[in-house]
């Protein structure tokens, strides 16, 4: 049997799934970095959190030396992006679904997912057709997001050159404004389409019966018809009854049965 514990500091074996949880304690809570397959992709992932928290002095599984190349990143981070950005990780090498940040692949439906944390929390944005849609969908989410935290540390799929046009109209929008336009935009235009179509049949409709009408030999409306061909009969409410008295026991009245004095 697999030990409870792990070697490495900030590592524990999560039992349920078999897979090693990495997790950080700050601020006096204890923060999970995700659930990885490797005992050492977990170590690494403390790691990170760890120079995020205290820098290049942090004590750590691995020498510094190893995340040279990830210091001015790891320093830059907030903790909440540096843990959302591990606990994706996390994910992604378990499931191997999408190569871009924030996309996942949901397997019922074959459609991709979009997402991105804000304050900690995941928010959706939509699921699309292809893997790239989805990936400029959080794209586009990471600008309005920078600018709203007043950060230079900009994270996207593609490079941000690409939105250069759409950067105003990213900047200027709310949040709750921008989910609405990449999640239901097709839903949108489809309803749009459906009403048009609607009002466009209901006008031919109204313009066909008055055209009847002029005639003279059909009802102007299709109500005419259902009422000169079936007249509906009111209905009257039942009668009242007097309602039922009731006597106290022992005090009921009693009715005897007359002889029958009559010839029978």
């Amino acid at each position: 049997m697999p030990p409870k514990s792990s070697k490495f500091r900030g590592v524990t074996l999560f039992r349920p799934t078999g897979k090693w949880r990495a997790q950080i304690s700050a601020a006096g809570k204890t923060t999970s970095l995700g659930d990885h397959d490797t005992e050492e992709e977990a170590a690494r992932a403390f790691d990170r959190a760890a120079i995020n928290k205290a820098g290049t002095n942090a004590l750590t599984n691995f020498s510094t030396d190893e995340y040279q190349n990830e210091l001015a990143k790891l320093v830059k981070m907030t903790q909440a992006e540096l843990v959302a950005e591990l606990r994706n990780r996390a994910r992604k090498s378990g499931r191997q679904t999408s190569k871009y940040r924030g996309v996942s692949l949901l397997k019922q439906t074959k459609k991709w997912h979009a997402q991105i944390n804000i304050a900690g929390k995941q928010l959706h944005l939509g699921f699309f057709g292809t893997e790239e849609l989805a990936a400029r969908a959080y794209d586009r989410a990471a600008i309005h997001k920078a600018h709203v935290e007043g950060t230079s540390l900009l994270m996207t799929n593609f490079d941000s050159s690409d939105y250069d046009s759409e950067r105003d109209m990213l900047h200027s929008i709310s949040l709750t404004e921008l989910v609405t336009r990449l999640s239901g935009s097709s839903t949108v235009k489809t309803d749009v389409k459906t009403e048009n179509a609607s009002e466009s049949e209901s006008e031919n409709q109204s313009t066909e019966n008055m055209e009847m009408g002029e005639e003279g030999s059909p009802p102007r409306f299709a109500t005419d018809i259902k009422a000169s061909a079936f007249p509906i009969k009111k209905r009257t409410a039942p009668a009242i009854t007097s309602p039922m008295v009731f006597y106290p026991r022992g005090k009921e009245r009693r009715t005897r049965m007359q002889p029958c004095r009559a010839a029978c």
